[in-house]
């Protein structure tokens, strides 16, 4: 694990610096309230915080309630334990109502600490197994909805696009919905290889992010070509071509995910209505009501198998 400990002593920073490395952690040492979570908020990629209670610059009950704030579902989890040379009900109480995980005495035996960081890794593979569980969509192995807005609100420089296979609803009719599996499954790697954050909606229905705006048209009619002259092999003595039609929404000032969801599905179902197996570039829509987002994720189902 990647350690941030925050001890301002330099004797038990040495101590417990020393055990952790034994350990095979890679540690990350402060010595100061303030300068910790300014660390924290730089580098995601710290799993757990060490802190002692007793700091210079910020109390480590505020540090590990900070810490706490930081741990969005957009960031990777943070695991927290606190230190403290007190070993009071009522401090260590207080230390897991700030928002640590677990408490160990100042400075904490080998034997000990070990075991907890065992613990602390244990429960942060499984947080991050039921994360990838719950942003992942099991079929393709893309990233579902959930994820691709959280990457949307990351890169709000990008285009958007959204694709959605043509005739797929003949393909599930006529072959049977493991044959659209396929079909879905064969367009998602074909979509992993593309220079963008590919997503799966539902259904037959994809998204994409794409952080060159400049290059997103031609990028998108170059994966359309692509997908259109590939066969799919459903079974044995059965491939199927497959077309794409898609809707593509630029960036613009003021326009937010939820708006250029709108934009790009404007943009599809025009692609739809033209004839399918084309690109369409989106126009500015009106802004969006409250309720709007909300609606547009109820219907998209219903949408789905009304431009199929």
């Amino acid at each position: 694990m990647k350690i941030l400990l925050v001890e301002p002593g330099r004797l038990v920073q040495r101590l417990v610096r020393a055990m952790l490395e034994t350990a095979g952690h890679a540690v990350v040492v402060e010595g100061h309230g303030l300068h910790a979570l300014e660390t924290l908020r730089a580098d995601p990629s710290i799993d757990l915080l060490l802190t002692s209670f007793e700091l210079p610059g910020m109390p480590g009950m505020e540090l590990c309630w900070h810490a706490r704030l930081l741990n969005r579902p957009c960031r990777p989890p943070l695991y927290l334990i606190a230190m403290s040379s007190s070993l009071d009900d009522a401090h260590v109480a207080e230390a897991l109502d700030a928002g640590a995980d677990d408490f160990v005495f100042k400075p904490p035996s080998v034997i000990e600490l070990t075991a907890r960081l065992r613990a602390a890794e244990r429960l942060l593979h499984a947080q991050r197994a039921l994360i990838e569980q719950a942003t992942t969509d099991a079929l393709t192995g893309l990233p579902n909805r959930r994820r691709l807005l959280e990457e949307a609100r990351r890169a709000p420089g990008a285009a958007l696009a959204l694709l959605d296979i043509d005739h797929f609803k003949a393909v599930n009719d006529t072959h049977g919905h493991d044959s659209g599996d396929a079909m879905l499954v064969a367009l998602a790697e074909r979509l992993k290889e593309a220079a963008c954050f590919a997503a799966r909606l539902g259904g037959e229905e994809f998204a994409l992010l794409i952080p060159d705006p400049e290059a997103a048209e031609a990028l998108m009619e170059g994966l359309r070509q692509a997908v259109g002259a590939t066969r799919v092999p459903l079974h044995p003595g059965l491939a199927l071509s497959v077309t794409v039609s898609i809707g593509l929404a630029l960036p613009r000032a003021g326009a937010g995910i939820d708006q250029m969801l709108r934009e790009a599905d404007l943009a599809l179902y025009a692609a739809k209505r033209a004839g399918r197996d084309r690109v369409v570039l989106a126009e500015p829509a009106p802004p969006l009501s409250e309720e709007e987002p909300r609606r547009r994720v109820r219907h998209d189902s219903h949408r789905a198998t009304v431009i199929a």
